[in-house]
């Protein structure tokens, strides 16, 4: 009698014509699943190499989003549904939806797995492509085809368009920031044009001017303390002085102690292979060597965890900080990675180091470059409290129109 019941219908996602009965799976049912997916959703853990917490208003934005997109897209194949059939054709193509999205809740444990980045994402496009292609075995099973040629050509075609309308739908909350991105910058990590003039020596005293969005050059978000001063500020620009000088704690000092028992054995062995009783600044000196060494710098960003990094061996500064902090951590010293600007000879580049507490106070280490301390060519960004969307973190560095430094050396310009 089981197979009659609906708390079965979790088991019958591969045969995408069971949902469309309404016997079967009733409209009740089909709403009841969507919200239980919609709810579950907000328990899913967000990747730990995002650092950020998002406001309620977006993440609620979000699950709407993604609802609507599940409710609107199979309207899309209304045509394909016969007149004729029995319950109509709105209420088939919401029990197909609703039939579909029981992937997400099938992998609802994996997103607890899969929580570095890279993993996240492919979980994302994964379940979002099975949805689609469910939905589209539907869609296809009601429309009455001759052929298993034509059947399996139309369930293609249904995917894809399916699939990329969900994309759609799910970045509608980031669209106004996307507008102002320039994804071929954010590839290589370069921003803006120009190539600043730079002495051959360590940069002592350097002056920023930005121009971009308000929100994004907020005082707040470049003052820090004696290092990085404001000079002056306007409608869309700020100009900020910045010294080689003592660095100032993360904008987030929570859970900088904290270890990843996941971080693996490839971490382990560098971390055992720095000497102890040294002071901070070699013992801290021997860990930047030991990740400097065992990464090959690309400037194509392959997020993942600390494992997949060093198994890997390649990866660009993220890949480098994210290493380092977590080695920095396992050898007792309370770390986290943080985000900027870097003034290159060949130009302007979104950049991430790693700021460590030692017994002298918080230092700057930047384990991608062969020279680890960090001087006033670097411009920190702090992320906000509470993230307003999914490009204001690191990502609204990309979203800077112009972007201009005056070094100098020795305190003269």
């Amino acid at each position: 009698m089981l197979k009659d019941k609906p708390i079965s219908a979790p088991f019958r996602v591969l045969h995408p014509g069971w949902f469309a009965s309404p016997e079967r799976f009733p409209l009740a049912w089909a709403f009841a699943w969507l919200c239980v997916v919609s709810a579950l959703a907000w328990l899913e853990p967000l990747p730990d190499e995002l650092q950020v917490r998002f406001d309620w208003n977006y993440l609620a934005m979000m699950h709407l989003c993604a609802l609507a997109g599940q409710l609107v897209l199979p309207f899309l194949a209304w045509k394909l549904v016969p007149r004729d059939i029995p319950g109509g054709r709105a209420t088939n193509l919401i029990r197909l939806s609703a039939g579909a999205s029981l992937w997400y809740l099938w992998t609802f444990p994996l997103t607890f797995v899969f929580t570095g980045s890279l993993g996240a994402l492919l979980l994302a496009f994964s379940r979002e492509l099975l949805w689609a292609a469910t939905l589209a075995i539907g869609v296809a099973g009601l429309k009455k085809t001759r052929t298993v040629t034509g059947r399996v050509g139309l369930s293609v075609a249904w995917a894809a368009l399916f699939f990329a309308g969900g994309v759609v739908f799910a970045l509608i909350p980031d669209m106004t920031n996307l507008s102002r991105l320039n994804m071929a910058n954010i590839q290589t990590g370069k921003i803006g044009e120009g190539k600043p003039p730079l002495p051959a020596t360590r940069v002592d005293t350097a002056t920023w001017t930005l121009s971009g969005a308000p929100d994004l050059l907020e005082p707040s978000r470049l003052s820090l303390g004696d290092r990085q001063t404001i000079l002056g500020s306007g409608q869309g620009w700020v100009r900020i002085l910045v010294t080689d000088g003592s660095t100032v704690p993360p904008h987030d000092t929570s859970g900088v102690s904290q270890v990843n028992p996941d971080d693996g054995p490839e971490l382990e062995s560098i971390v055992a292979a720095v000497p102890t009783g040294l002071p901070d600044s070699l013992r801290l000196g021997e860990l930047h060597a030991r990740v400097h060494g065992s990464i090959r710098y690309t400037r194509k960003f392959f997020p993942g965890t600390t494992s997949e990094i060093l198994r890997r061996g390649t990866g660009d500064c993220k890949a480098y900080a994210q290493v380092f902090t977590a080695g920095a951590r396992r050898l007792g010293y309370p770390a986290r990675m943080v985000h900027g600007l870097l003034a290159s000879h060949d130009g302007y580049y979104a950049h991430a180091w790693v700021a460590v507490k030692t017994s002298h106070g918080w230092q700057d280490w930047d384990p991608t470059s062969s020279v680890p301390f960090p001087d006033a060519r670097y411009l920190r960004f702090a992320s906000p409290k509470v993230a307003s969307g999914a490009l204001d973190g690191e990502m609204a560095i990309f979203a800077l129109d112009s972007i201009s430094v005056i070094a100098g050396v020795g305190g003269t310009f």
